[in-house]
């Protein structure tokens, strides 16, 4: 395991030591390691020497990020996973003791250490995960959650989190504990102050910190019930559009941005071609909260909702994904820090293609809607001169022409209006019934609330409790009034 006396400070006046990037030892077990990575070498990694330097450099030279991860990785490829528990709570230790004063001084140099190690430790863990006594999964969990934090603190950025799936993983499968009820419900006296109101930077962080993690919670409970639920997929665009003022700064369209773990896209891959579409959704949803420029992700949430038929959630992110694109001009040109495209080509084709439908979409709808009114119109002169049949034939025929759900809803509409105001109530009632079906079925009262609320209204004004139950017309003024409330107060019910 890890030498507990890595924890001690290197001298009074130098706590960290010095950077030993340049230093002979280090560059050896830079090369020693790189032979586990390279095609070419004829030989393999000497564990042993990478652990025995790497622990001699942070007992007498320096305080390391790069060379305790060495360390770390290199105990667990010599001894497997044997007191593994205390050489990760030592890693820990060292990081939080020493924390920003550590080497190397770049944040960016730092962050890709972590990400090394993530990915490294993520495999091998979760490939011996057998090693491990699930008894033991709760305490590992902790342990990776405290490194998740010092790692944000070190980084001075909470907008990353860090072995995430290695913590899904052990929270999933623990041994759940049943806690005992008691009854004393005192709230207890170092339990932090509820903040009511804002004054301060620090009071604001809090605050945002509070609201992202009950807003992630809730996001989970919702997508784990039905991955195509509304309120979730809209709290994940929240989160992950929140934080966003422009393009991410950039040279020759290369940016600063971590792209995501290249582990969780393979998962993500395998489980697309294997068709298991919710655990492929899943994953992408919960990357997409912390990495909203992936935009393959965008495309990837939005496809397996249309593989699965969802289509309203399918539309709501792809309106949300084209707007997106839209107000960030250029967005899907930019690449992450490693060269890897925010748009595959794929997607960009995509995009393209969408965007100019769009916006033949916005022309179409000027032309259409002056067609739609004079149509409507032409069907009211037929009725004034007594060939209603002929104007709910019109009628028919544009709701059955109309090529979009809420063209054909409203032409419903119509059609029951007109029905009404030439005394064919039992055909109004009839289509109104319908539509009322459509408006759950679509959650209508969520996306258009105006829409529903038109056909609330026109119930309650045309019909009374001899041609619809009571206790039904009191459940559309519910609803209406949960929608539109004015509406609702100018009815007389």
């Amino acid at each position: 395991m890890l030498n507990y006396l890595i924890l001690n400070q290197i001298n009074s006046s130098l706590v960290c030591g010095q950077d030993c990037k340049y230093d002979d030892t280090f560059l050896l077990i830079e090369q020693e390691i790189d032979k586990s990575h390279s095609a070419n070498q004829e030989e393999g990694t000497n564990w042993e020497y990478v652990v025995e330097h790497c622990e001699k450099i942070l007992l007498e030279k320096t305080k390391d990020i790069k060379i305790s991860s060495w360390y770390l990785y290199g105990i667990i490829k010599q001894n497997s996973f044997n007191n593994f528990e205390n050489s990760l709570k030592i890693y820990i230790e060292l990081l939080e003791t020493f924390s920003t004063q550590m080497y190397p001084s770049s944040k960016k140099a730092k962050k890709n250490i972590f990400l090394w190690i993530e990915e490294l430790l993520s495999t091998e863990l979760l490939n011996n995960i057998g090693k491990i006594k699930k008894e033991d999964f709760s305490n590992f969990s902790n342990y990776f959650i405290r490194l998740d934090s010092v790692i944000k603190i070190i980084l001075e950025d909470n907008s990353e989190s860090y072995f995430k799936k290695i913590i899904r993983y052990l929270e999933d499968n623990k041994i759940k504990e049943i806690s005992p009820i008691t009854s004393n419900n005192k709230t207890s006296s170092t339990k932090e102050q509820e903040i009511k109101e804002i004054t301060n930077k620090d009071e604001e962080l809090k605050v945002m910190r509070s609201f992202k993690k009950y807003a992630s919670l809730l996001t989970k409970y919702y997508r784990d019930n039905d991955i195509s639920d509304l309120k979730a997929i809209r709290i994940t665009r929240l989160l992950s559009f929140l934080e966003i003022e422009g393009l991410p700064p950039s040279e020759k369209n290369i940016t600063l941005l971590n792209p995501p773990s290249i582990l969780e896209i393979n998962e993500i891959e395998d489980n697309y071609k294997n068709k298991n579409y919710e655990e492929a959704f899943v994953l992408v949803e919960e990357i997409l909260e912390v990495c909203p420029f992936w935009l393959d992700g965008h495309y990837y949430a939005f496809n397996i909702l249309e593989k699965t038929n969802n289509n309203l959630a399918s539309f709501e992110i792809k309106k949300n994904f084209l707007n997106f694109i839209e107000i960030n001009e250029n967005i899907e040109k930019l690449y992450f820090n490693d060269e890897t495209p925010f748009a595959s080509n794929k997607v960009k084709n995509w995009l393209k293609e969408n965007l100019v439908c769009k916006l033949k979409d916005s022309e179409n709808i000027l032309i259409q809607t002056s067609k739609n009114q004079n149509d409507l119109d032409k069907a009211y002169e037929l009725a004034e001169e007594n060939k209603i049949k002929d104007a709910m034939r019109l009628l028919e025929e544009n709701y059955n022409n109309a090529s979009s759900f809420e063209d054909k809803f409203n032409w419903r509409l119509n059609h029951a209006k007109l029905s009404l105001q030439y005394d064919k109530n039992d055909i109004a009632l009839i289509l109104l019934e319908d539509l009322e079906k459509e408006i759950d079925r679509f959650y209508l009262y969520e996306w258009n609330p105006k829409l529903a609320a038109n056909v609330y209204s026109l119930i309650i004004n045309s019909f009374n409790n001899t041609d619809i139950d009571t206790e039904k017309i009191n459940t559309i003024y519910t609803k209406l009034c949960k929608i539109d409330i004015n509406s609702a107060y100018e009815l007389k019910i």
